[in-house]
C-alpha cells in the first residue's frame, strides 16, 4: 500500500458489520487512526483497536447531529460509508416510514457526513471519500426496491461529490460490490450464500484501488459474483 493509509485518519461508519468490520481490520493493519461509527447495539468486542468507536442510530436526529459536531471531524483525512440496511420488501408493500428509514442510513446520513468532513479536507486541499454503493443500483430489484434507490442515490451523489470536490484535491469515490458473506447478505434467502462474495476480497480491492491518487483515477468499480444463483 506504499503507506498510504499509514497515520491517517479514517472516520468508518458500519464498522462493526461484515465488509465494515474487515476494511477496519485492513486499515488497522497498514497503521491507519480509525474512528468507529457502530449502531446502538453492535458487538464491538472485535473492535478495540479503534482510536474511538461511537454508537448512532442514523434515524435519530439527536444522534447524528451529537456525532457529526463532535471534535472528531475537526480533522479528516479518509472518510468511508459503509453502513446500510437491506429491507426485503417490494416497493408496493414499502412504507413510507420504512422508506425514509432506508434512505436516512442508506443516503442521507452519508450526504451529512460528507458535507461535515469536506470542510476541514477543503482546508487541508487533500480528502478522500469512499462510498459502499451496490450493484443493485445499477440494476434494481423485484424484492428490494427501497435499498436499490437509496443506492442509486448515494451513485449518483457520490459522482457529483466527485466533479465537484476534484478541484480541491478531494476523491469521491464509491464501489458497487454485489451480495457479500455478511449477517446482512444471509436475509436474502432467495439467493445461494455460498456464491456471495468474501467480505475480505471485497475490502482488499476496495483499499488498493482507493490509494490511487496521483494520475490514475479507479471509476467506479463493480464486484460482481462469478456465479450468480
Amino acid at each position: 500500500m506504499n503507506n498510504f493509509y499509514k497515520n491517517k485518519k479514517v472516520i468508518i461508519t458500519g464498522a462493526a458489520g461484515g465488509l465494515g468490520k474487515e476494511l477496519s481490520v485492513q486499515l488497522n493493519n497498514f497503521g491507519a487512526n480509525l474512528f468507529c461509527v457502530v449502531s446502538k447495539n453492535s458487538d464491538i468486542s472485535e473492535l478495540s483497536f479503534c482510536k474511538k468507536i461511537y454508537r448512532c442510530d442514523f434515524n435519530d436526529t439527536e444522534d447524528v447531529d451529537s456525532l457529526i459536531w463532535n471534535s472528531a471531524f475537526d480533522k479528516v483525512d479518509i472518510l468511508i460509508n459503509c453502513a446500510g440496511i437491506f429491507p426485503i420488501k417490494s416497493l408496493e408493500e414499502t412504507s413510507l416510514e420504512e422508506f425514509d428509514k432506508v434512505m436516512n442510513v442508506n443516503f442521507r446520513v452519508p450526504f451529512i457526513l460528507i458535507q461535515r468532513s469536506i470542510k476541514t479536507m477543503k482546508k487541508q486541499n487533500q480528502g478522500l471519500i469512499i462510498n459502499v454503493g451496490s450493484s443493485s443500483s445499477y440494476n434494481g430489484s423485484s424484492t428490494s426496491g427501497a435499498y436499490c434507490i437509496s443506492k442509486h442515490a448515494l451513485l449518483g451523489m457520490s459522482r457529483s461529490y466527485n466533479k465537484e470536490l476534484k478541484k480541491y484535491n478531494i476523491r469521491s469515490l464509491i464501489f458497487s460490490p454485489g451480495s457479500i458473506k455478511t449477517k446482512m447478505g444471509k436475509t436474502d434467502v432467495s439467493q445461494d450464500y455460498e456464491t456471495f462474495l468474501d467480505p475480505k476480497e471485497v475490502a482488499e480491492y476496495i483499499l488498493y484501488s482507493s490509494k490511487f491518487n496521483n494520475e490514475m483515477f479507479i471509476d467506479e468499480p463493480r464486484m460482481n459474483r462469478i456465479s450468480v444463483l
